[in-house]
């Protein structure tokens, strides 16, 4: 019987899962990286940590990884590994939810690079998402951005997310739980500030129902 309970109890806070070989992969897409015209692979890898079913209850209960993580650009053959950890504030724990996802690339300030994101536990009515660009080199950078939250905040909850392009950057959707609506914002690339503003928002109510 003792043996059952604590069997339970650990149940209950969650498990760890047998250990994988490492590197895991955790999602990979193919997109032209340098320009050439030829498909590069872009990946986003766990190269310590482990994956565990976090069992206790709240928004980030669920199978996931965490540890240490990189992004991997392959042109032609050559591998540029980027650790993602380091491009995040100090002491920030990385975790990604284990089931099958795609990486959502784009170019958000349209300077002809490839950019894209991903997404950290933010409250449960969305993820805070960072936005990361590309070089044709295959090294990558953090796109910084302006705002409350450190990233972009939005109602999605997936480890990345898709944003649609305006003229001047990108269209991002939160809740705002103070006012209890719906908020779209136009997010814009700044040259002179190197990095990405809310320039507009509009309410729910205010949107074009179509």
């Amino acid at each position: 019987m003792k043996a059952l309970l604590s069997l339970l109890a650990l149940l209950s806070v969650g498990y760890a899962r047998a250990e994988e070989p490492l590197p895991v992969t955790l999602t990979e897409v193919r997109v032209d990286v340098n320009g050439d015209g030829l498909p590069d692979i872009v990946s986003i890898r766990m190269t310590a940590g482990r994956r565990t079913n976090d069992a206790e209850p709240w928004c980030g209960m669920g199978d996931k990884y965490e540890g240490t993580f990189v992004v991997s650009v392959n042109i032609l053959g050559v591998e540029t590994v980027t650790e993602l950890n380091s491009l995040y504030p100090p002491r920030t724990a990385l975790w990604f939810w284990a089931a099958p996802w795609s990486l959502a690339v784009s170019d958000y300030n349209h300077d002809g690079l490839i950019d894209f994101n991903l997404g950290q536990y933010g409250a449960c009515q969305g993820w805070i998402y960072s936005l990361f660009t590309i070089e044709r080199s295959g090294k990558v950078h953090l796109l910084p951005t302006t705002g409350a939250f450190g990233g972009v905040f939005n109602g999605d909850r997936g480890n990345s997310s898709f944003f649609p392009l305006t003229r001047r950057g990108f269209r991002n959707l939160r809740f705002d739980q103070t006012k209890q609506v719906y908020v779209e914002e136009q997010w814009e690339w700044k040259q002179q500030q190197n990095r990405f503003v809310v320039a507009h928002t509009r309410h729910a109510s205010e949107l074009d129902p179509k």
